[in-house]
């Protein structure tokens, strides 16, 4: 910008996608106690599907002009991740399901973040300077989609081993739960402003030898957090034992809720907000000579808060 100052901008935006697929053993192994054996509390082969996206923006102003600094920087990241995980053989030490067993869970995460940071510095004179900044934060991640499916692949008529996609099942248990986890950050703030006094006459390094700042640094900090359940039950404890394809199960989950046989229970397990006002004023007293700072730190807590 000439004798006006200089602007510089950095700017960027990136995008990435990942796909994994896993395949092994997924065990648990327990003792039963000093000089016994151990054996397979949880036999697993597991099947693991993942697909990830990523994307990112990044935006940096900075503006100069004689005494004169000013920047600014906003990044924003965010992050998916969808896991499909399908696991075939027993758990909690139930052998009998060692060729049959199966259970899916199907899992979102999501995570996002967003920085925003302004920065300025201001010569008054040779002596005198002003600094101040301010910065905001969003953090928040989600599991808005956690599901789990289980059920045994052999035929409720005939005993044999249905084909693959196929299992029979009941409602109750460890079927058909979905969880849901928010860390929600509503605001986090922070801000700080010093003023430097400059002492003495500038030596050889051309440094004045003494040099006084005052500052203050403070932030406020908002979140929230909550965990819940949502169960699948039967008001039909008769009910057989029927066969799904687990890819495309839905059909069969609305007939029994037509039916009567499938209802919804909502449970609020944990929920927690945190709210914190935290102030600091520092002396800084910087004698160049003879190689000595002293520092002095003033700090004070305000509205702390947690339910």
């Amino acid at each position: 910008m000439g004798e006006s100052g200089n602007l510089g901008i950095l700017f960027s935006l990136n995008q990435g996608t990942k796909y994994e697929y896993k395949d092994g053993a997924n065990s648990q192994f327990r003792s039963q106690g000093q000089n016994s054996f151990i054996d397979n509390m949880n036999f697993l082969n597991r099947k693991q599907y993942n697909y990830e996206t990523e994307s990112s923006v990044l935006l940096g102003l900075g503006y100069k002009n004689k005494g004169t600094n000013i920047n600014l920087n906003a990044i924003y990241l965010q992050n998916t991740n969808n896991i499909i995980e399908d696991n075939f053989g027993y758990k909690d030490n139930q052998v009998q399901n060692k060729n049959s067993g199966f259970f899916r869970t199907n899992q979102l995460d999501i995570s996002r973040f967003l920085d925003l940071q302004l920065t300025a510095s201001q010569k008054i004179n040779e002596r005198n300077q002003v600094k101040a900044g301010g910065s905001y934060v969003i953090n928040n991640y989600s599991q808005p989609d956690r599901k789990i499916i289980e059920g045994n692949r052999t035929d409720p008529s005939t005993g044999a081993l249905l084909s693959d996609g196929n299992i029979q099942m009941r409602y109750g248990g460890n079927n058909l739960i979905r969880q849901y986890l928010d860390v929600d950050s509503r605001f986090y703030g922070s801000a700080f402003a010093e003023y430097q006094l400059s002492l003495g006459e500038k030596g050889e390094r051309k440094d004045y030898p003494i040099q006084i700042a005052v500052g203050y640094n403070g932030f406020s900090d908002f979140r929230k957090t909550s965990y819940r359940f949502i169960f699948g039950r039967t008001s039909n404890a008769s009910l057989a034992p029927f066969v799904v394809n687990v890819d495309t199960p839905q059909n069969v989950f609305d007939t029994s809720i037509r039916n009567g046989d499938l209802f919804i229970r909502k449970v609020l397990t944990f929920l927690s907000s945190i709210q914190a006002s935290i102030r600091s004023l520092m002396v800084v007293t910087q004698i160049l000579t003879l190689n000595l700072m002293i520092l002095g730190i003033f700090y004070w807590e305000r509205d702390m808060k947690m339910t």
